[in-house]
């Protein structure tokens, strides 16, 4: 098996964002729904997560979105 290197370490003094371990260590959950995560946890408390916010930041389209969002609830 190949490796590749993905991991850059960078400055956690600005512009990142702490997330739980246990969001991408939870075989139940795709890979997909592991990243909408990963994006949401990114932006402040109060704000809403929203399928289409979802769909325009990405490559996946509503249905695979809104797939995402049930596994998450």
């Amino acid at each position: 098996m190949s490796r590749i290197k993905l991991i850059t370490r960078v400055d956690k003094n600005r512009d990142y964002t702490p997330i739980i371990n246990a969001v991408f260590r939870d075989s139940r959950l795709s890979w997909g729904a592991k990243g909408i995560m990963g994006y949401a946890l990114t932006k402040p408390d109060d704000w809403s997560l929203c399928i289409s916010d979802v769909v325009n930041q990405g490559t996946d389209g509503k249905a695979k979105v809104t797939a995402y969002f049930k596994e998450l609830r």
